[in-house]
């Protein structure tokens, strides 16, 4: 079903396949966007454009090299043509064999064709080309305007090339991007009515203005730059916080990919790419493969003794055999879920002698001290 397709979305397990595939990870070479996009229904929705059915009264007989318009049997229809040897008895007045002819009812390669000498080549100086316009080229963001006109395609190029192309000249747009009250993609208006403008709001903000009523306060009064500026100007920050508490290349919560599958790799990014480094796709790890039931770290088994387990979120994640904590995708998704997660999550965890907080945002405690010899 639909909903199965968007949510049916396997365990990160890095034996299975590359920490590059888990579902939270960027969908390179289309970053922004996340592996877990490419299943939302909005994408298979609305990101594909289907060419034509091919006809006979198309300009080009059926529109293409590889198609030729069968007339011998029945009504006309376009048909792929036949490979050289295959047997084309049967057509009246046209020819179905690619790069070929019909002769004697099996089609063989056109013979004696005339080689032509061409002149030298004659080299011109030309100016450069001008860059196509690009049918998907667009924002992320209703502040990328304001950001690209304070530097920061420059000072900030990894985050701003990915969500601000338009901005930073990455493609061209097919529409203006001056105008400020626009919509900028034809299907605005239906987004907008299937309440698109609440559920994605950086995107439609930005390019679906006018549907979504956003011109009463113009993108620089927003995003600050504005003459009658109401609020503090945003700023797109690095990839990680200036000051991130948790070494190697570990998360640092064992909810860590259920968030990253709600989005909260793009929503709350500063904080993911910090405590959820794995999940978000920010390193790979290469002492341990992610998502089995075994320890990550030599010392899991020390520290458990010790009682982390019953301390420290990080070990749920990090130290599931010693710490008993291999969940299923199902009670993964109860557990993580907060207080969504009902009275189940709150059993499992209890089950397991856990405390049910560990299961929410906030941050990790990172690893255990080494034990002192």
């Amino acid at each position: 079903s639909r909903y199965e397709r968007e949510n049916a979305f396997p365990l990160d397990s890095q034996q299975c396949a590359s920490a590059n595939h888990f579902g939270s990870a960027l969908m390179r070479p289309f970053e922004p966007w996340r592996n877990t996009d490419g299943l939302n229904n909005q994408y298979t929705d609305n990101m594909f454009v289907y060419a034509p059915r091919p006809t006979c009264s198309m300009v080009t007989e059926c529109g293409s090299k590889y198609l030729f318009c069968d007339r011998s049997h029945g009504a006309p229809r376009c048909a792929s043509k036949l490979r050289i040897g295959a047997m084309c008895g049967g057509y009246a007045s046209e020819n179905p064999c690619y790069n070929g002819v019909c002769q004697s009812g099996v089609c063989v390669a056109m013979a004696n064709i005339p080689v032509t000498t061409r002149p030298p080549p004659v080299f011109t100086t030309l100016p450069p080309a001008a860059q196509p316009q690009n049918q998907n080229c667009y924002n992320e963001h209703e502040c990328c305007g304001t950001w690209q006109a304070k530097g920061e395609c420059a000072r900030n190029p990894g985050y701003m090339n990915a969500w601000c192309k338009a901005s930073c000249g990455q493609c061209r747009p097919n529409y203006d991007l001056r105008r400020e009250c626009a919509d900028r993609h034809p299907n605005c208006v239906r987004w907008s009515r299937a309440g698109e403008c609440t559920r994605n709001p950086y995107w439609m903000t930005e390019n679906c203005r006018q549907s979504c009523n956003k011109c009463g306060r113009s993108r620089a009064q927003v995003c600050g730059g504005g003459a009658q500026q109401q609020q503090q100007p945003q700023r797109p920050g690095p990839a990680r916080p200036a000051k991130c508490d948790s070494p190697g290349c570990f998360n640092e919560n064992i909810c860590c990919q259920f968030w990253g599958i709600q989005g909260q790799c793009n929503r709350n990014a500063t904080w993911m790419a910090c405590n959820c480094k794995v999940s978000c796709g920010y390193c790979i790890p290469q002492d341990y493969y992610y998502g089995t039931c075994d320890d990550y770290h030599n010392d899991c088994p020390q520290w458990a003794q010790r009682g982390e387990c019953q301390k420290n979120p990080w070990m749920l994640e990090n130290c599931k055999f010693s710490c008993q904590t291999c969940l299923t995708n199902f009670e993964l998704r109860q557990m993580c879920g907060g207080g969504r997660g009902g009275r189940f999550g709150r059993d499992v965890a209890a089950d397991k002698n856990l405390d049910f907080s560990f299961f929410s945002m906030k941050d990790g405690f990172g690893m255990p001290a080494p034990d002192l010899m």
